[in-house]
């Protein structure tokens, strides 16, 4: 099982640019699901949100060839953990989770680690099923969910 998780991937001035544009009130927001909304930044490597160019430097560190997908989602808080979604797999791309915020909830790939969101912290990986969790611990865990090419 192979993915790559990494602390302190965006420089702190990034970082607080992105978070004061998203923890405003300039985002529109849409429900997912009964826990989760959702602002979609990118889709099929067109940019459809007017903020998706806050995530350049993040983009350019992964060395994208292609974005399938980019999405901001905000998961709210569950008392029962409750798992948001199915497992998700995608045999031909990578996935990336980025964390905003420290929280309980995590990424878990079947049948193997959990993947903590931790502030500030990248995880990708390619060919394994994973699914999100709910926080239990703070209001709301705040994450970037892409699906991209690599240039390898």
């Amino acid at each position: 099982m192979k993915f790559t998780v990494i602390d302190n991937f965006l420089d702190n001035n990034i970082l607080h640019e992105i978070n004061s544009n998203i923890f405003s009130d300039k985002l529109e927001w849409k429900f997912s699901n009964s826990l989760t909304i959702e602002h979609r930044l990118i889709e099929n490597n067109n940019n459809i949100s007017a903020y998706a160019y806050l995530f350049n430097d993040l983009i350019k560190k992964l060395s994208c060839k292609y974005i399938f997908y980019a999405s901001i989602k905000i998961i709210f808080e569950s008392e029962d953990k409750f798992f948001f979604q199915d497992y998700y797999e995608n045999l031909n791309t990578f996935n990336v989770k980025y964390y905003f915020n420290t929280c309980n909830g995590h990424t878990e790939i079947r049948g193997g680690p959990k993947i903590l969101s931790k502030s500030n912290t990248i995880a990708f990986f390619k060919n394994l099923p994973h699914i999100e969790t709910a926080p239990t611990d703070k209001p709301y865990k705040v994450i970037l969910d892409m699906n991209l090419e690599l240039n390898q």
